[in-house]
């Protein structure tokens, strides 16, 4: 991989508690060469066997949970700018080779009354 570019990639995971799983998910993640992974409905209340930097947003081992994890080699930085206490959103500015962007990892609710809540107020103020 082009240590010059910059790849995103982002999963939606249904539970990484177990360990044959999460194995297989974190062998996959780490083959695919991301530099910055989002990651979504973890499960888990934590994410300790992503060995670089990670900034996660967990609820419990049953629902929810995300995070963003950076691959140890990144030629940038990487700054969380919310981490919420739901396990619904992780944000983070990033700064590589004088580019700089916002990403975030968001598991929204799919309840029908709850996007408006989730989505129009307080999501907003995430982006720039």
């Amino acid at each position: 991989m082009n240590k010059y570019k910059l790849k995103i990639s982002s999963i939606n995971v249904n539970s990484i508690c177990e360990t044959v799983k999460r194995s297989k998910v974190m062998k996959l993640l780490v083959d695919s060469q991301p530099n910055i992974i989002l990651v979504q409905e973890t499960h888990c209340a934590s994410l300790d066997v992503w060995e670089r930097a990670s900034y996660c947003s967990f609820l419990n081992n049953y629902s929810a949970g995300t995070a963003i994890l950076v691959r140890k080699n990144f030629l940038g930085t990487v700054t969380p700018t919310h981490i919420s206490d739901d396990g619904r959103l992780v944000a983070a500015d990033i700064d590589h080779l004088g580019s700089h962007l916002r990403v975030l990892s968001v598991y929204a609710p799919n309840d029908p009354k709850k996007p408006e809540i989730f989505f129009i107020k307080p999501f907003v103020s995430y982006t720039p």
